[in-house]
C-alpha cells in the first residue's frame, strides 16, 4: 500500500514574485540547491536583464523568510512556418533539500502554468531529465515528449561534472549521506589538480564541519569519472566488479592518511555501495 508524501500545512508556505534584492538569497538558495548554478551576472542576465522579464516571472516560495522555493518562466515568440506562436518557458525549478517530496515542485509547475495561461501563451516548454521525478510529474500532467534532433556532448571540465553529479545524488539520498557522515574520515576525491571532499559538500548542506577526521585519497582520470558516472545503473555486485577492475587498471587509485582511515572505510565500504 502506497502512503502519500506528507504536505506542509499551507500557512507555513509564503508565495510571492521577485522583489528587487532578492537577488543574493536567490544566488545563494541556486547554488545549494544545484550545486553550482552560477554568479548572480548569469542569474540578471537569465531574468531581470530578459527582454520580455516581468516580477512575476519569478515565483519565491518561503518559509519563516527562508527561500524554499524558486521557479522562472521565460515568455517568447515561437515562429512556425512563418507564424507566432507565443510561448512559455519553466525554468530553474528548484526546491530546498529539506522540503522535497512534500508538493512545493508541484505547486511551482501549477503556479507558473496559470501564468502562462494569463498571458496568453498557447504552448508551454519544460526540460527535465527522462525518469527523473520533475519529468514524471510533467508527463502525469500533460505535458508531452517532443522528439529532437539528436545532441552531442563534450565535456571539458569533467571536475565540476563529478562535484555537481555528488552533490545531487548526496541532496536525493539521505541513507547515503547519512553514511558518508558517520564514516569517521573525510573522503577526497582527485582530478588532476582538482580536489573537493564530501565533508565540503556535506557540509553545505548540514552547516557543520568537523576535525580531527581521518582522509582518504580517490584518485580519479577521465576514463574512470566516466565509467562511475552509470554506477547507479548498475547491481551491488557489478559496482563492487567495476571498482576492482578501475583500481587494477590504475584508473583509480586510494591513498589512506591512516590505517585507522582504512579500516573505517573498508567496515562502511557495502553500505556505501547499497546507498548509491
Amino acid at each position: 500500500m502506497n502512503k502519500k508524501k506528507p504536505q506542509i500545512p499551507i500557512k507555513e508556505i509564503a508565495t510571492r514574485p521577485y522583489e528587487p534584492g532578492d537577488e543574493a538569497q536567490i544566488l545563494d538558495f541556486l547554488n545549494l540547491c544545484y550545486g553550482e548554478w552560477g554568479t548572480i551576472q548569469k542569474w540578471c542576465a537569465r531574468y531581470t536583464n530578459y527582454p520580455t522579464f516581468n516580477k512575476d516571472n519569478v515565483v519565491l516560495m518561503e518559509v519563516d523568510g527562508e527561500i524554499v522555493g524558486h521557479g522562472g518562466t521565460h515568455f517568447r515568440d515561437f515562429i512556425v512556418r512563418k507564424r507566432k506562436l507565443y510561448t512559455a518557458s519553466l525554468t530553474d525549478a528548484a526546491v530546498h533539500p529539506r522540503y522535497r517530496g512534500k508538493g512545493l515542485y508541484a505547486s511551482l509547475v501549477d503556479i507558473r502554468l496559470k501564468l502562462a495561461r494569463s498571458r496568453g501563451a498557447c504552448l508551454v516548454f519544460t526540460w527535465h531529465l527522462k525518469g527523473s521525478d520533475p519529468y514524471n510529474h510533467n508527463k502525469k500532467i500533460g505535458f508531452i515528449e517532443v522528439k529532437q534532433f539528436p545532441v552531442y556532448m563534450k565535456v571539458i571540465r569533467p571536475e565540476k561534472v563529478i562535484k555537481s553529479g555528488l552533490f545531487d545524488l548526496l541532496h536525493k539520498n539521505q541513507r547515503l549521506k547519512e553514511t558518508l557522515w558517520e564514516l569517521g574520515i573525510d573522503l577526497f576525491f582527485c582530478l588532476g589538480k582538482f580536489k573537493f571532499s564530501t565533508a565540503e559538500l556535506l557540509s553545505r548542506v548540514d552547516k557543520k564541519l568537523r576535525k580531527d577526521r581521518g582522509k582518504v585519497e580517490i584518485v580519479l582520470d577521465k576514463n574512470s569519472l566516466f565509467i562511475m558516472a552509470n554506477f547507479r545503473g548498475m547491481s551491488k555486485l557489478k559496482r563492487i566488479a567495476t571498482l576492482i577492475m578501475l583500481i587494477l587498471l590504475r584508473r583509480m587509485k586510494i591513498r589512506f592518511s591512516s590505517f585507522k582511515a582504512l579500516l573505517n572505510l573498508a567496515r562502511k565500504v557495502v553500505a556505501i555501495m547499497e546507498s548509491i
